[in-house]
């Protein structure tokens, strides 16, 4: 509640709470100090009396009353009475609908509803649209995106040498070269223009893939409301500020989507994968039942850590897998689950 009274304040919005001592406590003399208050009676949830005395006593005190369907968000004036529904946007961001928790969030970058990357951004627009091509790359790829990881991690600075290209390789290289994030020395030797463009050979192309795919998919619905790349969550638990980290976060429909990407080959290992799921299950709790986790991974899950994913309600898309996501996102959104 007090995360919820803050947030609120921040759009000029106060919030009483009405302590009843029973569940049959009449509340009508409850509200009477509020007679002349500018009140409005949100009767989408509670018990039947509760919700009947309080559209009672607002009809007998002229104020609004509504009631809200969250799923296909349309709200139903009851007082006054209006019987065509009206249509509600989600205009709350990931920020927000995180603060409603009381959990201050920060993002690499973020792409809110009717946002474009601007001009200056063309270091990321450059990265999102190479790693959405990645992503999408078949397995027979694989052993040369696990090589280019191993190049990254020996790399001096943002310069770095091959002296033999695996088979795609030399593909993986020129789309760096044509994305104008790769320049080269000589035949061999080569330099990052950005230490951003480097990490990206570290695995960091399957989360820019994944962010592009799914802004990609969904920017069109009229319920999309935000996507993040690279969230931190602080939150405070018995006095101490908890920091979690989460790759790419998507809100649709006011329903929070957390996904951990893995591209650095090792998520067959049950050990990494049950830790990555363990993470996401314990996020997904503290946020409740809007949020869903999903662990992405370049290459197929143990059946091990797919039985304790689904004993947790966390979806799994290894391999080329993803290219499904955005449509599995929309089935859950719409109200159905995988």
């Amino acid at each position: 509640m007090p995360a919820l009274r803050e947030f609120l304040t921040t759009k000029q919005i106060d919030i009483t709470v009405i302590k009843l001592k029973t569940d049959l406590q009449v509340i009508t003399p409850l509200l009477d100090p509020f007679a002349e208050e500018n009140v409005v009676f949100n009767l989408t949830e509670g018990r039947a009396g509760i919700t009947g005395s309080l559209l009672l006593w607002a009809n007998q005190h002229n104020k609004p009353a509504f009631w809200l369907n969250n799923h296909k968000d349309r709200l139903r004036f009851l007082l006054p009475e209006q019987h065509a529904p009206l249509a509600l946007e989600d205009n709350i961001d990931i920020q927000g609908f995180l603060a409603v928790k009381g959990i201050t969030a920060e993002f690499e970058y973020h792409l809110a509803k009717n946002a474009v990357m601007q001009a200056d951004q063309a270091l990321n627009r450059a990265l999102v649209v190479l790693g959405m091509k990645w992503a999408k790359l078949p397995e027979s790829y694989d052993t040369a995106l696990q090589s280019m990881n191993r190049i990254a991690q020996r790399m001096h600075g943002n310069r770095g040498y091959i002296d033999k290209y695996l088979p795609r390789q030399r593909e993986l290289f020129d789309d760096l070269t044509s994305a104008g994030l790769l320049v080269w020395e000589d035949e061999y030797r080569f330099r990052f223009i950005h230490k951003t463009a480097k990490r990206f050979l570290c695995g960091f192309w399957l989360e820019y893939g994944c962010f592009g795919l799914l802004h990609h998919e969904l920017k069109k619905r009229e319920d999309f409301q935000d996507i993040a790349l690279g969230m931190r969550f602080t939150r405070s638990h018995d006095g101490e500020d908890l920091l979690n980290e989460m790759d790419v976060v998507l809100l649709l429909n006011n329903r929070l989507f957390l996904i951990e990407c893995k591209s650095g080959f090792r998520v067959t290992e049950n050990e990494s994968a049950s830790k990555t799921i363990y993470q996401l299950d314990s996020l997904a709790d503290l946020l409740g039942d809007s949020c869903h986790g999903i662990l992405l991974t370049r290459k197929r899950t143990s059946e091990l850590a797919y039985s304790r994913a689904a004993e947790r309600g966390i979806g799994i898309y290894g391999g080329e897998r993803i290219t499904q996501l955005a449509d599995d996102i929309c089935t859950i959104t719409d109200g159905a689950y995988l």
